[in-house]
């Protein structure tokens, strides 16, 4: 009998030489002691600073040797993973993770650093640079380095078991990375106007400890977690975050502090957005199989429009996130029928609600999921308590949910009620600048833009083959989007975001229908190479768009550009008016020039409002959110419309910046006063076209008759400064 190998082999066969086998097993389990030991070191002086024998404290010892276990107790669990689910064996196993954990030995070059001089221990223990950048990274690295090797290891010990993993988080780490690129954009300044509505309050309620927002027109859930992020990242760790951005060489300059705030909102959006994509690849696979949810995923996590959004501190993704949460708890209770699946579905869609209100649809899956489950039962059965007791459950749990978002749902229901009540009455008219057509086609345009033509062919043939087979899937796919839709399109307010929440839904029925074409060109000769290549065609157009986005906003935006230019060139003297309408507000940082006379007014109101001023020279700066906001972008984008006239016939035209490449203007469309949603391929940056006009006492004084030509200066400028 060929005697087994492996940590204690010897003892189930008395003719090998225990010595041997111990010694074959001393170097790795050196190994490990003593890079554990370094790490434990490396952690201690970090945590608790340079210490000798005789004066180390309690907590220096704690750290040592909490660390020191719990780094050894790690590389002895991954062997015993590598020999027990991968089939290596244990002596292998064991050198395996040795050598992962081999580089934490390294920590001791530190921490002689450390001790054997006194300004590295400064530097590394006391100063700023040390306490934000030099002791997190250490620590980061003690955990950092053995997982990518144990990673490593992992994937070529085990390729088949690798690469089926890394097919699942191929679309995960593509959708992270395409909503983290460019997440900072245009700050500090802030030019989405909605992200106020949930930063402002979480402000307001970090600073005076009160969590009554008293405006409802939206939940509080984002509120919440917004100002957990106030909490977490305000003060001094917005300095420490300062120290760290230098240190990396990235300039931010910040006057009001907001900078990582508003970084790590959007940056939970971020998280929310890839969630959704798993969730979806989870959902798919459930339903049908898992190359569905392969290809569900790809569709979702290059989807244009969800990319876009991931971007925003707002709540969009993020209720769209816990309604599909909740959704893969209705698919699940539809197979088992368990309580906790109606508790878990109904929970999280009433957090979803408690996050944006028209995620309240997702009672309908867990409906459509009832009834699922309750095949043959007919009259009085369906109604019976035992039938309609999970039923209620799910129902009790959302509640519960919705209330635990928004608490002051309850305890300041006047508030609450005429907040809702005005969310409601918002979908009743169109909004400035809203294009003229018909609410459907909207919808239908926004997901040809934002999810793309062929995926959304691909889900109208999964749908049909639903149709043809088995219904049930479908009437659980489709029954929130439906609901939704029926809601949505009897109102007169239209935004591109409003069809975030159809998107994974389609995305499931695009993989279906992926799948299904895949199962119709098997039989062919090419059938495998032509379904790559409508595969690729289908996904092309939503990555295209989804990179371009995340380069344009990179870039700085046309009013930006201006701001810049005004700090430049207006004189100290003059005075700054600004059309409210332009999208050009001073919460969104603009302008930034301290001590800059500045009026907000409304041109369309106002048209010659600068004849009050006792201020001269004026600028008057306005853009085509708002001038061609009036006509919707249809027209003759030369002419100004005539509520802007005055400022073509009185005054000159210093500075212009256009958006389109090579400086060209781009037609009006009420979605991009975010970033560009429409007309992604002509532009070079985000932004309107930016005008401002040069108004001196002259124009002034001629409408009385005192002159009659303006003094204006013929400065004509495209790029600051110039």
């Amino acid at each position: 009998m060929k005697p087994t190998r492996g940590i204690g082999s010897w003892s189930r066969h008395p003719d090998l030489k225990p010595l041997s086998i111990e010694t074959r097993a001393m170097l790795p389990l050196g190994i490990v002691g003593l890079s554990s030991f370094a790490g434990g070191l490396t952690a201690a002086v970090t945590v608790a600073g340079r210490t000798t024998p005789a004066t180390a404290t309690l907590h220096w010892i704690v750290t040592l040797l909490g660390v020191t276990l719990v780094l050894a107790a790690w590389a002895f669990l991954f062997g015993r993973l590598l020999h027990l689910k991968v089939g290596i064996t244990a002596q292998r196993s064991l050198k395996l993770s040795a050598l992962c954990h081999l580089p934490l030995l390294a920590g001791l070059v530190l921490v002689h650093a450390v001790y054997a001089d006194d300004a590295v221990n400064y530097l590394y223990s006391a100063s700023v640079y040390g306490r934000v950048l030099y002791r997190p990274l250490a620590l980061l690295g003690l955990l950092a380095i053995p997982s990518a090797l144990q990673l490593v290891t992992l994937a070529f010990a085990s390729p088949r078991k690798a690469l089926r993993y890394l097919s699942v988080l191929a679309p995960i780490g593509v959708a992270l990375l395409l909503r983290l690129w460019s997440l900072n954009w245009q700050l500090p300044f802030m030019l989405h106007a909605d992200e106020f509505n949930y930063l402002n309050p979480a402000m307001i309620g970090w600073a005076h400890g009160d969590l009554d927002q008293r405006r409802f027109t939206n939940p509080s859930v984002m509120v919440y977690l917004d100002t957990a992020i106030f909490h977490l990242f305000s003060g001094s760790r917005a300095e420490d975050f300062r120290v760290f951005a230098e240190a990396l060489g990235w300039k931010i300059t910040d006057p009001r502090g907001w900078y990582l705030v508003v970084l790590a909102s959007r940056g939970l959006v971020a998280l929310f957005g890839t969630v959704t994509v798993a969730l979806v690849y989870l959902a798919a696979k459930r339903l049908f199989d898992r190359r569905v949810g392969l290809m569900a995923a790809w569709f979702l996590a290059l989807s244009f429009l969800h990319v876009r959004d991931s971007h925003y501190a707002t709540n969009d993704v993020s209720a769209t996130c816990l309604t599909v949460a909740s959704f893969l708890f209705a698919i699940r209770l539809s197979h088992t029928g368990r309580r906790r699946d109606y508790v878990a579905a109904g929970f999280l869609g009433g957090l979803a609600t408690s996050t944006k209100y028209s995620a309240g649809m997702f009672v309908f899956p867990i409906l459509v999921a009832h009834l699922m489950k309750l095949p043959g039962r007919r009259g009085a059965s369906l109604f019976s308590p035992a039938t309609i007791a999970p039923l209620g459950a799910a129902y009790v749990a959302s509640t519960l949910a919705f209330v635990l978002g928004t608490p002051y749902s309850l305890l300041d229901w006047t508030s609450f009620s005429a907040g809702f009540l005005r969310q409601l009455g918002f979908g009743s008219a169109p909004w400035f600048g809203q294009a003229i057509a018909p609410i459907w086609w909207m919808y239908l345009a926004t997901l040809l833009q934002g999810f793309g033509l062929i995926p959304l062919l691909l889900a109208l043939l999964g749908a049909t083959s639903f149709a043809r087979r088995d219904q049930r899937p479908l009437a659980l796919v489709a029954a929130f989007p439906v609901v939704y839709l029926l809601f949505m399109l009897h109102e007169e307010l239209f935004f591109a975001r409003f069809a975030i929440p159809l998107l994974p839904f389609v995305a499931i029925l695009a993989g279906k229908g992926a799948a299904w074409t895949a199962d119709r060109l098997k039989p062919l000769r090419l059938g495998g190479p032509i379904f790559v290549g409508v595969l690729l065609l289908a996904l092309a157009q939503p990555a295209v768009y989804s990179v371009l986005s995340d380069v344009i906003i990179g870039r700085e935006d046309t009013r930006v550009l201006a701001d810049h230019w005004v700090s430049a060139n207006v004189p100290p003297e003059a005075e700054l008016m600004v059309d409210k309408h332009s999208e050009l507000a001073p919460n969104y940082g603009w302008p930034s020039r301290v001590g800059l006379a500045v009026r907000w007014y409304t041109q369309i109101t106002e048209p010659e409002a600068w004849r009050e001023e006792t201020r001269w020279p004026i600028f008057v700066a306005i853009t085509s959110f708002g001038y061609d906001g009036i006509r919707r972008g249809v027209g003759d984008t030369t002419v100004l419309p005539k509520e802007y006239r005055s400022l073509q016939r009185e005054g000159k035209l210093v500075a212009l910046f256009a958006a389109g490449h090579g400086g060209t203007q781009i037609p009006y469309a009420q979605d991009d006063v975010y970033t560009p949603f429409w007309y992604v391929l002509q532009r070079e940056r985000p932004g309107p076209t930016v005008r401002i006009y040069r108004m001196d006492r002259a124009q002034c004084c001629s409408s009385s008759g005192a002159s009659s030509r303006p003094t204006v200066s013929r400065v004509l400028a495209t790029q600051p400064g110039e």
